[in-house]
């Protein structure tokens, strides 16, 4: 299927500093973006326009201020307001506390407005329908966090938590279920949809160190806990629980959406010697999770799976000669070997093991 698209971008934007400790931005953005595709039923164009204000405060090194709104307006979701906010707060040297708050968004893209075309389910005939109805994805979100720097930089951690409320998020939507339309011989129809609403938190934290020149190194954690709170059930928003209690989904035990890893770790750990050697290790530890095909539990070529928790280690060595005008290096992707990142299908792979090696000369 082709596809050719091209955008034209215009942006007039003023900073005016109003004195003490005031700062104000004002700005305003045209968009316009064409596409032309027979899989998206020809050609289409957007006009995008938004104008926006954030106003900027600083109270020398103890509070620092932003309170922002923009306005979007897309032609067929029409009129999207996003406001936010953050306070930053340093009662002393290497330590800042910080609040924010905001609404933010994601506009249909051409692909789910407007996809039209069949396509092959074994041996039977599917299609697949535009929706010009669908509605901006949203996100409001409320963090609090805590960062120090200690030892005159040689210590850092930060520590912060959030909460997101997500709604109308775009998913593929077979009201009819691709298995059974299948097994009664007849082409399933399908579309993009707003289909389910979620919640997530989380917390996260870091801790960075520098004990000399020439060493560094950093660990992270985050846990995070993301939750389906309603979904699209033959046209129509339901509660998640109320669907649990029903028994109405076989699959559909909990409200938990496992396909967010609950914890995931970061390591790395950097050497850089005066003699021209240097090295980097980082290790990147990700949870299990569960995929599932689609809101309506129908196996078609979907697949339910449980993804296996898996250790990436990814590493790189260098010397560096002819004062440093000169280097090679070895990087080794995935040491480990092979995982496996999402269920096993057809159209799905393994992460292999790459090794590469490389060499420059700066004249």
């Amino acid at each position: 299927m082709e596809l050719v698209s091209d955008s034209l971008d215009a942006e007039a934007q003023k900073i005016v500093d109003v004195g003490w400790g005031n700062l104000l931005t004002v700005g305003a953005n045209y968009r316009l973006v064409t596409v032309n595709s027979e899989g998206l039923g020809g050609y289409h164009s957007q006009n995008l326009f938004a104008v926006y204000a954030q106003h900027e405060y600083q109270l020398r090194d103890l509070l620092h201020s932003y309170l922002g709104v923009r306005y979007d307006y897309h032609p067929l979701t029409e009129h999207t307001f996003s406001p936010r906010g953050s306070v930053l707060v340093s009662p002393a040297g290497g330590h800042t506390f910080r609040l924010s708050a905001g609404r933010s968004f994601r506009n249909p893209t051409f692909v789910e407005l407007y996809a039209n075309q069949e396509f092959e389910l074994n041996i039977i005939t599917g299609y697949f329908n535009a929706n010009e109805d669908l509605e901006a994805e949203e996100l409001i979100s409320y963090e609090a966090g805590y960062q120090t720097s200690l030892l005159q930089g040689r210590l850092g951690a930060d520590v912060s938590a959030f909460f997101n409320q997500i709604s109308g998020l775009i998913w593929p939507d077979f009201p009819g279920g691709l298995l059974t339309a299948a097994l009664s011989g007849e082409g399933p129809e399908g579309t993009f949809e707003n289909v389910y609403d979620e919640k997530a938190l989380g917390v996260e934290a870091e801790v960075r160190a520098r004990p000399y020149r020439w060493l560094s190194a950093f660990v992270n954690y985050s846990y995070t806990r993301v939750d389906f709170e309603r979904m699209l059930v033959l046209g129509e928003m339901r509660d998640v629980e109320e669907l649990i209690a029903d028994g109405e989904f076989r699959h559909l035990t909990m409200t938990a959406d496992r396909r967010t890893p609950e914890h995931k770790v970061n390591l790395g750990v950097t050497a850089a010697h005066e003699i021209g050697l240097s090295g980097t290790v980082l290790v990147h530890h990700v949870g299990e999770t569960f995929w599932h095909p689609n809101v309506d539990w129908d196996m078609g070529f979907f697949k339910l799976g449980k993804v296996d928790a898996y250790t990436l280690v990814n590493l790189y060595l260098a010397y560096r000669f002819l004062d440093d005008r000169a280097e090679v290096g070895l990087s080794v992707y995935n040491l480990l070997g092979d995982h496996w990142e999402y269920p096993e299908t057809i159209v799905t792979e393994k992460i292999g093991r790459r090794i590469a090696g490389s060499a420059r000369i700066t004249f």
